[in-house]
Parts: structure tokens; C-alpha cells; sequence
């Protein structure tokens, strides 16, 4: 089977994996024939008979709810599954990607006997009779319609029908209506949205102010559409929020967002300092993602300083704001991941270094920062991160013999960082790394050859 197109490719596939659902048993696989799965009582996996190709055109992906806890537009990695006999686990479910056209939807029937719990259509023209087909797939929790182009009110808000879709992704999808979309809105059961790319008018927000089942929210505006944070919250238990390129109208209180976990704020205009400080306090959130955010500076940096829950802090290019002062914040507490981006991280005192022997950080991203010899001094301190992404910087021989003293290093990010040949390969002859990641930028046949006969076993992406 050929891989999907890079097209495809970058759309969410994975993204949107339904989180709550439980494993489906022998009875709940219907016609799946006995002699191709095999269910016992504390099993860990079902083998199953996937059709040919021409029973079920397309592509097939197997996701698992642990996997991905939002919907976020990401690159799919993972190749498609081959027909014929596959163990999945139990908590595994299979996405059916269309062909990119003249695809036809597969009967109800080869839905439900083949554990397909997700279906992707990209760039197709949703009618009516089409919207009604997918409402009608069995079982069917999560429907990404990326690009698509709704024909009519109607075609949108009959996906409403489909009773157990939770997750509805319709990132760049034409024609998004706001009858249409308070008509979907009105499902039982659907808690997960994606509109990014998607034109929103004051009557789109209405109609999400009033969802009061949405759990996951993500929007990106593409023309700096207003929003009102008091009336998102209002009614609603918010566990993920991402928003992109939007206008704040109007500010919520820090307590209407009391079950946030994740919350990412890029490009977005009407934010204050002192607004972002008291979201580090919120009881639940875990995840904080803050991106071209000019308000963001000393405020926000003790609001960081002060949290005691934040796992995981985000930032890059918030230019008002001290990078080193952000960093020595962060180097005072226990956390998982620090990813700083097109930061500058000089402004950081030898002191904030010295008092650290074992900062408990798992990954760490400088990507594109400034940095001087006290960053790297605290790098080298950090014997316990598993990631590290230093890419766009220029590695010198002493920065390299810093990474390569990381004894539980496992992946590396070099995406358009300068490094030497020789240095490139002391990174690779790592004994604990296991990736080696290098983006679009790439390598040489005859350097992949040669990294390759340091470290066979190495991952390069």
C-alpha cells in the first residue's frame, strides 16, 4: 500500500483519538469473524482480519486514546496498516482515511465488523446525502472533515444524528455556517471541536458560547475574530483551550476556567500581564502554552515562578519578555517540560545555576534562542532529560561535548542548527540517544550512511 500523500499527511489524524471510550468486546465486534479475533478475559490484544483494498478503499490508521488527550493539527508519522490479520490493542481504534477522490463511503456493515471507530474525509464536498451517510456509521466517535466544503446549513447540522461522535475536526473546512454549526452543536454527546482556519462571525461565537458540552475547544482565526473568554466559560468544565490569532474582548476571571489543563494562547491581541499571572494559578492546568503574546513580562514570569501545578510551560517569541528571568523562574521548581523558543536567554545569573545539581526537567527546548556559556554551564546539569531541542542554534565543539555528557539523553533536535561533521558524529555515537530529529532540512545520503555506521539503531527523522 502506497503511504498517504504529503498532503494528507499534514492534516490531524491522529489528533482526535476519543479519549473516554472503553475497549470493544467480542460482542461488540459483531460480525468479526471468530477464527480472526481472539478476546480473553485479561487479554491485552484482539487480533482482527482487515478487508482488501477494494472492499475498503483508502487508508487505515490504528490510534489509541492514551496516545492524544486533544485535537491538534499534527504531521502523521506512523504508516498505513496493511489488509489481512492484525493485533491491535485493546484499547486501540482504527481511522478509515478516503481516498483524496472519487472516493465512496463503505456500507454501514464494513464499519462495524472491522472495529472502525474514525473516518477522515479531506477537501470533499459534504452534501446532504453524504452528512446523513456519516451520521449513520456505526459507532462512529470521531469525524475529521479537514478542508471540506459544506454545501448547505443543513449537510453541517445533520452530523448532530451521528449519537456517539465526540470529536468533530473541521480545521480549514469552507462554508462553516453558523446555523450550521449551532446545529451541530446540539449532539448529545459531541464535547471536542476543532475550527481552526475557519472564518468565525459574531454569531459563530454565540453559538459556541452557548455549547455548554465542550470540553475541548481549539480556534484560529484567520481574521482576528473577537471573543468574549467570560462567556466561553460560562456553563461549561473547559479541560483543553486553544486559541489562535483572536481578539479578547473581554477577560475572564481566572476562577471561570477552574478545570482548564491545557491552555494555549498564540498571536492573540487584548491579553494583559496580570491576566496571564493569574491563569499560573489555576487549579488543574498543567500545560501553558503562551506565543507572540506582547503583553507577556515580569507579571507572567512570577505567575510562573509562583505556580505549583504547571508541568509543561511553552513560550517563544514574546518579545517583551525577559527570557533569563523566565528561565531562572523555571530553574526554581520541579517541572516536566520547558520548551523556549526565539527567546533571549543571556539575562540569567551564574547564582540560578550554581544552586541547581539536579534540575528535574524531562525535555527542554532552546530552539532558535540566544544563549551564553551560564545556559550551557546549567545544560550541563540537567543529567536527567530524556529531550533536547537545540534547533537553528550554531553548536560549537564545547557545546557539543556538553550535550554528549547527558547520560539518559534519547532524542536529539537539530532542525537547521550549524554543527560540524566531526561534532554530528559524537552526537550520533551517543550511547542512550535514540532519535535523532533533523525536519525538513535533512541530510546528505552519504552523511545519513555514515551516522548510521556509529549508531545503527538510530532514528533519523
Amino acid at each position: 500500500m502506497q503511504p498517504i500523500s504529503a498532503c494528507l499527511a499534514r492534516a490531524t489524524l491522529l489528533a482526535a483519538a476519543v479519549v473516554s471510550a472503553s475497549f470493544v468486546s467480542l460482542v461488540d465486534l459483531g460480525t468479526v469473524r471468530q477464527a480472526s479475533a481472539q478476546v480473553e478475559a485479561n487479554s491485552k490484544s484482539v487480533v482482527i482480519t482487515l478487508p482488501p483494498s477494494d472492499e475498503l478503499p483508502g487508508w487505515l490508521y490504528s490510534y489509541t486514546p492514551s496516545s492524544i488527550d486533544h485535537l491538534q493539527t499534527q504531521t502523521l508519522y506512523s504508516t498505513a496498516l496493511p489488509r489481512g490479520q492484525v493485533t491491535l490493542q485493546k484499547d486501540e481504534r482504527l481511522l478509515w482515511v478516503a481516498p483524496k477522490s472519487g472516493f465512496t463511503l463503505p456500507s454501514a456493515d464494513t464499519f462495524s465488523k472491522n472495529r472502525i471507530r474514525g473516518v477522515a474525509l479531506f477537501d470533499a464536498e459534504i452534501g446532504v446525502e453524504l452528512s446523513k451517510q456519516l451520521a449513520r456509521v456505526p459507532g462512529l466517535e470521531y469525524l475529521c472533515l479537514n478542508q471540506c466544503t459544506f454545501s448547505t446549513d443543513a449537510a453541517l447540522s445533520q452530523l448532530s444524528q451521528a449519537q456517539q461522535l465526540t470529536r468533530l475536526d473541521l480545521a480549514f473546512a469552507k462554508s462553516v455556517s453558523a446555523k450550521g454549526l449551532a446545529g451541530v452543536l446540539d449532539s448529545n454527546v459531541l464535547s471536542a471541536l476543532n475550527l481552526r482556519g475557519v472564518l468565525l462571525s459574531a454569531e459563530h461565537m454565540t453559538a459556541l458560547y452557548t455549547a455548554a458540552r465542550l470540553k475541548h475547544l481549539q480556534l484560529d482565526s484567520p481574521d482576528q475574530a473577537k471573543i468574549d473568554l467570560s462567556l466561553l466559560a460560562r456553563g461549561k468544565q473547559l479541560t483543553f483551550l486553544s486559541l489562535t490569532a483572536l481578539h479578547i474582548s473581554s477577560l475572564s476571571k481566572a476562577g471561570e476556567f477552574a478545570s482548564l489543563q491545557q491552555l494555549l494562547l498564540h498571536e492573540c491581541s487584548g491579553v494583559t500581564d496580570d491576566w496571564l499571572r493569574s491563569l499560573c494559578s489555576l487549579p488543574e492546568l498543567r500545560r501553558l502554552s503562551v506565543a507572540s503574546i506582547d503583553a507577556a513580562g515580569q507579571e507572567f514570569v512570577k505567575g510562573v515562578a509562583e505556580s505549583k501545578q504547571l508541568q509543561c510551560i511553552e513560550v517563544r517569541s514574546c518579545t517583551n519578555l525577559n527570557g533569563g528571568h523566565l528561565l531562572s523562574a523555571l530553574c526554581r521548581r520541579s517541572i516536566d517540560e520547558v520548551l523556549l523558543e526565539y527567546l533571549n536567554l543571556t539575562d540569567i545569573s551564574l547564582s540560578d545555576v550554581e544552586q541547581l545539581s539536579k534540575w528535574s526537567v524531562r525535555k527542554v527546548s532552546f530552539a532558535h534562542c540566544t544563549i551564553n556559556h551560564v545556559v550551557w554551564d546549567l545544560v550541563g546539569k540537567v543529567t536527567n532529560m530524556r529531550t533536547f531541542d537545540v534547533s537553528g542554534l550554531k553548536l560549537s565543539e564545547s557545546m557539543v561535548s556538553t550535550i554528549v555528557t547527558l547520560p539518559n539523553l534519547e532524542e536529539l533536535g537539530l532542525s537547521g542548527s550549524h554543527v560540524g561533521e566531526r561534532d554530528l558524529l559524537r552526537l550520533a555515537g551517543m550511547a542512550s540517544l535514540r532519535t535523532l530529529r533533523f525536519g525538513l532540512f535533512g541530510l546528505t545520503v552519504d552523511m545519513k550512511r555514515r551516522i548510521l555506521e556509529v549508531n545503527p539503531n538510530l532514528d533519523i527523522r
